[in-house]
């Protein structure tokens, strides 16, 4: 016999889809005292963006000359390699610079960013423009003082606005020199990089024309961005880069969450969270003082983040060989149990780790640190002596290049407990981000999270408070339970998405039919990280009582049914052998809880999939069909 051929013939009187439909059944009572995040699988925000080509090699053939000679790779960049690119104009009177033909990409009277970074050479002086050779006062320019560090001056054509130029220092002599504006018409449009001599006005075609003395700047990592704001370098060579991220989305009070995977857009079924509080202030500003940095500097709001703004910091090393290190500054007091920190972060460059260290107090620190290229979480370390247990590491990929990294410790009680975090080298046993310098790589941060529980939940974003989001509760009572549901006999199906947030050992509800106590239930739950359960009680005594190990595995759904009837109980998952109990009553129930308990607490913390229920006892052969 097929297997179709074993489903059952009734219809189910309830057939709940969360998964597909992404929507209650209205006869559903939903509620939640607080905003909560989820991803809905659909939005994405513009990321990282660089409409330019050869964007660190000034010397391609890409980028005209125009009285200027370029000399590639003749000094260290921002970025610590040997790229930076000289450029030196000649001694004709007229202007001199590298620039790239953008007009194929130009929308007129639509805002752009350019941004470079310049180094005085044997010139104090250079000069961003974004002009049409063609036409006069079609542009927006300014030049650059970069010996000051300020702006000389700056200008837009009567076709031109200019919205803001800005002129910040990086480190070593070099600095990031950025002009925003627009034009009104887009004809021959480049995107100039020029040597000034600090004293001759931008002219009306937006350039700077003097009698050249070979006089040099360095010029590295040019970007072109459609958007109003300058974002983290992204290089490019032959093909431009526009990415895009999946956005972090906040549902409103009493809204459920039909939460999705945000790297496949898959959807994963209704949410249900327990009650938590991120402990941590200001979670997405790690310049703010609540955060205190060693050997790290920290660059505020410098790109996209899994928020869809440009709300994500950097953390950049200094030259220190000693520790680089953020570390949360006012210290906590904690209870002796299970804490989680989580945070966003992304490698700047391929080859990054990150680090954390749960500290209630040095002799009874753990650590452990992540690999931002591979998205593997090493083995947690703790030192000998230190009473740190239970210790667990995730990361999962939230797109373009993001991960959120959750480190868990069950941590002694202290009143000065910190967390520390920050770019880190290879993984080794010890504190791992010490005497690690020339192997460090910078990244970006956002969105920092420390939760008391032995797994990590959705963030909860904060700022000069700590914030609690409240359990997510949904459940069915009255006749919008009676009209569906058989006291007599039945039989539920039940398919959850499994994840592999939740401590081994941790018992979490699936789905339970109860009077609103623990005497009179059918109750379907995980007791471990591999196995589903099944108990059937009446008036407080265990009629059945069902087991199915090696069920549950991290990343796939699990599907359970159990049917009922007096004298005749059966249960399975998954299609595995149907076990059943031939003696027991039935209890008396009015009500459904999803992924919460019996009087409708002890939130499950996983994704319920589809519930179906059948208005009769079904067959072994029914379960399994149903279940495979």
């Amino acid at each position: 016999m097929s297997l179709s051929n074993n489903f059952p013939t009734i219809k189910p009187s309830l057939n709940l889809d969360f998964a597909n439909t992404g929507t209650l059944d209205p006869r559903v009572t939903f509620a939640r005292a607080s905003t909560a995040t989820y991803y809905d699988g659909v939005t994405t925000a513009k990321a990282e963006e660089n409409l330019l080509t050869y964007s660190q090699e000034f010397d391609n053939a890409a980028w005209s000359k125009n009285n200027t000679t370029v000399t590639a790779n003749t000094t260290t960049a921002p970025d610590g390699t040997t790229t930076a690119d000289t450029i030196t104009d000649n001694a004709t009177s007229a202007s001199h610079s590298a620039f790239l033909g953008v007009a194929s990409i130009i929308t007129a009277g639509t805002t752009y960013t350019l941004s470079c970074y310049l180094k005085a050479g044997t010139s104090n002086y250079g000069y961003l423009s974004l002009q049409d050779a063609a036409t006069p006062q079609r542009y927006f320019a300014a030049d650059f003082d970069l010996s000051g560090g300020t702006v000389r001056t700056s200008a837009a054509g009567t076709s031109g606005t200019l919205t803001s130029a800005t002129i910040t220092s990086v480190g070593s002599g070099w600095y990031r020199c950025v002009i925003i504006g627009q034009v009104a018409a887009v004809g021959t449009t480049r995107f100039v990089v020029g040597v000034s001599d600090g004293t001759t006005a931008i002219s009306s075609y937006g350039t700077i024309g003097y009698v050249g003395s070979g006089s040099t700047i360095y010029a590295w990592g040019a970007q072109l961005e459609q958007r109003s704001s300058v974002t983290a370098y992204t290089a490019t060579t032959d093909q431009p880069i526009t990415n895009y991220i999946p956005v972090l989305q906040t549902a409103a009070a009493n809204v459920a969450r039909f939460d999705h995977n945000p790297t496949t857009g898959e959807a994963l079924g209704l949410l249900i969270e327990e009650q938590r509080t991120n402990l941590v202030t200001y979670s997405a500003d790690f310049s703010n003082a609540a955060w205190s940095s060693v050997n790290v500097s920290v660059g505020s709001d410098v790109n996209i983040s899994p928020a869809g703004s440009q709300t994500a910091d950097s953390l950049t090393r200094n030259s220190s060989v000693a520790a680089c290190y953020m570390q949360l500054g006012p210290a906590l007091t904690i209870t002796n149990q299970a804490y989680t920190f989580t945070a966003y972060v992304k490698a700047k460059s391929a080859g990054g780790y990150f680090a954390v260290q749960h500290q209630p107090d040095f002799a009874n620190r753990c650590m452990c640190t992540f690999d931002l290229t591979t998205g593997v979480a090493a083995t947690p370390y703790a030192p000998g002596g230190s009473t740190a247990t239970a210790m667990s590491a995730s990361m999962a990929s939230v797109g373009n290049g993001w991960y959120r990294i959750a480190f868990t410790a069950t941590l002694s009680a202290a009143s000065g407990y910190r967390v520390y975090f920050g770019p880190t080298a290879v993984p080794t046993s010890g504190d791992s981000w010490v005497n690690a310098s020339a192997t460090l790589s910078d990244c970006f941060i956002w969105g920092a999270q420390l939760e008391a529980g032995a797994f990590p939940t959705s963030y909860i974003a904060t700022t000069s408070a700590q914030v609690t989001r409240s359990a997510d509760a949904a459940s069915m009572t009255g006749t919008n339970f009676s009209s569906w549901y058989n006291q007599g006999e039945g039989a539920v199906y039940v398919e959850q998405f499994y994840n592999s947030l939740l401590p081994a050992a941790s018992f979490t509800n699936i789905l339970s039919i109860s009077d609103n106590s623990t005497n009179n239930r059918l109750i379907l739950y995980s007791s471990n990280a591999t196995q589903v359960d099944a108990v059937v009680q009446t008036n407080g005594s265990t009629q059945a009582q069902f087991y199915k190990p090696n069920v549950l595995s991290a990343g796939n759904s699990v599907k359970l049914a159990l049917s009922y009837e007096a004298n005749n109980f059966a249960f399975t998952a998954n299609g595995a052998a149907v076990d059943t109990d031939n003696s027991g009553v039935v209890p008396s129930v009015d009500r459904v809880f999803f992924e919460a308990g019996a009087i409708g607490t002890a939130q499950g913390n996983r994704y319920l999939r589809k519930v179906s229920y059948y208005p009769q006892a079904l067959t072994a052969a029914n379960l399994q069909a149903l279940t495979s």
